[in-house]
């Protein structure tokens, strides 16, 4: 980050830079780089205020989702949890950069993790259903084409901003069958599919998840119909939050950053929100670097990386 730019554009930039970077890894990079800077800073406290400041200004970038509130909490947490007791502030200073591109670094390995969890579950003539465009979702596709095996993605739209259509060219430019359908016609798509597989912007404590909106539609179907749903999420992604419905979710977790907190003359929002909340009920298993748990476990294990 350079003297003149800010943490919002440096968060901006990196995301631009590379088109599969995942907003929290941008997120920690930046949050690196403002540690790596703070020279005014002589006291954790001061660089714990000056995190927390950062995050809230990185939540207001257009290209953050939900994942950059549960990151920069899991952050904060994994670079202060012990002891720092260094003689100079600046020996300090550097334990918490280490600390921070150690956190950086698993990040970063959780893919590999995931992948190889979550690829025995695809088999030959295995037909998945797809909702939006996620990144983790599809590297495990590709990887599975690699190993030469034959299946089928049924790709959803997914408006307002259509990037179902964007998922299927990347799956098409990797030689894998794809197809795509409308978002209302994920009903009948589901009675030819055998299992739904999905990335999420968060992973709350009930086991639930935050993600593109229509995903609760999805998995609502998708139960109703027996098809089991599968989810791809790093651990870093899991979230103190535990919403009952939608209206739980906080504004920012469901409604982009520029969207002004505006009621319409009847009480409603004037925006739609960008993601849903899908119950845990809903959801088979949680693929995470940290082990395939159900929903029901996500509480205790994020309690774990809070300890």
């Amino acid at each position: 980050m350079g003297s003149a730019e800010s943490p919002l554009d440096m968060f901006n930039r990196l995301m631009g830079a590379e088109k599969d970077k995942s907003a929290v890894e941008a997120q920690i990079q930046t949050l690196i780089a403002v540690i790596q800077q703070s020279e005014e800073a002589q006291t954790v406290t001061e660089v714990r205020e000056k995190i927390v400041k950062t995050n809230n200004k990185l939540m207001q970038s257009h290209l953050a989702n939900a994942s950059v509130r549960s990151g920069g909490e899991l952050f904060l947490r994994y670079i202060t949890m012990t002891e720092l007791d260094q003689p100079c502030f600046d020996d300090t200073r550097r334990v918490l950069i280490s600390r921070g591109e150690n956190f950086l670094s698993r990040i970063r390995q959780s893919l590999d993790r995931i992948m190889s969890m979550a690829l025995p579950f695809i088999n030959h003539g295995t037909r998945v259903l797809l909702h939006s465009r996620s990144k983790m979702v599809l590297a495990l596709l590709k990887r599975a084409a690699k190993a030469q095996l034959d299946f089928q993605c049924t790709v959803t739209q997914s408006l307002p901003d259509k990037s179902g259509e964007r998922m299927l060219a990347d799956l098409q430019q990797a030689g894998i069958n794809a197809s795509l359908v409308l978002d209302a016609e994920v009903g009948v798509a589901l009675e030819r599919v055998d299992m739904v597989l999905l990335g999420a912007e968060a992973v709350t404590q009930s086991g639930g998840i935050v993600n593109k909106i229509g995903t609760y539609t999805v998995c609502l179907c998708a139960h109703a119909l027996n098809v089991p749903v599968y989810v791809l999420a790093e651990s870093c992604k899991f979230l103190r939050a535990y919403p009952l419905n939608q209206a739980d979710l906080d504004w920012e977790l469901r409604y982009p950053a520029s969207a002004e907190r505006t009621r319409t003359k009847s009480g409603g929002q004037c925006r739609s929100p960008i993601t849903d909340y899908t119950p845990p009920q809903y959801l088979k298993l949680l693929f995470t670097d940290i082990g395939i748990v159900p929903p029901s476990a996500v509480s205790d294990e994020l309690t774990k990386l809070y300890l």
